[in-house]
C-alpha cells in the first residue's frame, strides 16, 4: 500500500521541532511570570520566526525555525551605600558610620526581657 504523503505543517516539519521549541519557550516564560523578582504585569513575548529559503529550481525549500523569548526583566534591587574616609582614602560601606551601633554588647543600660508565667515577655 502506498504511503500517504502528509502536507507540511509545524507538526510535521522535522517531527514537530518548532512546536517543541515553542513549548520550551513557554515553560521559560511561565517560570519568569512565577519569579517574584519580576513585575507580575509586565508583558512577555515568544517570537516564532520561520525562515524559508527556496532552491534555485523551486522544488525544495530549506526551512528553519527560531524561537526567541522576551521575559520580563528582574526588578531593580535598591540599596544605600555610604561614602566615608579611611586613612585618607575614600571608601564605600554598607552601613552608616555616623549611626551609633544600638547593640554594642555589654551595655549596662540594656536589660534582658524576662518571661512571665503566661509565656509573654515582661
Amino acid at each position: 500500500m502506498a504511503e500517504t504523503i502528509k502536507d507540511a505543517s509545524l507538526a510535521t516539519i522535522r517531527g514537530g521541532a518548532a512546536i517543541e521549541r515553542f513549548d520550551l519557550a513557554l515553560a521559560e516564560i511561565a517560570a519568569n511570570i512565577a519569579d517574584p523578582n519580576t513585575r507580575p504585569t509586565d508583558k512577555r513575548k515568544i517570537i516564532l520566526e520561520v525562515t524559508l529559503q527556496p532552491s534555485e529550481d523551486r522544488e525544495s525549500v530549506a526551512t528553519s525555525f527560531k524561537v526567541v523569548t522576551k521575559p520580563a526583566p528582574l526588578t531593580p534591587v535598591v540599596a544605600l551605600i555610604y561614602i566615608g574616609n579611611r586613612n585618607g582614602k575614600a571608601v564605600a560601606v554598607t552601613y552608616d558610620p555616623a549611626q551609633d551601633d544600638l547593640f554594642q554588647g555589654n551595655d549596662p543600660d540594656v536589660l534582658p526581657l524576662r518571661r512571665s508565667q503566661e509565656g509573654s515577655a515582661s
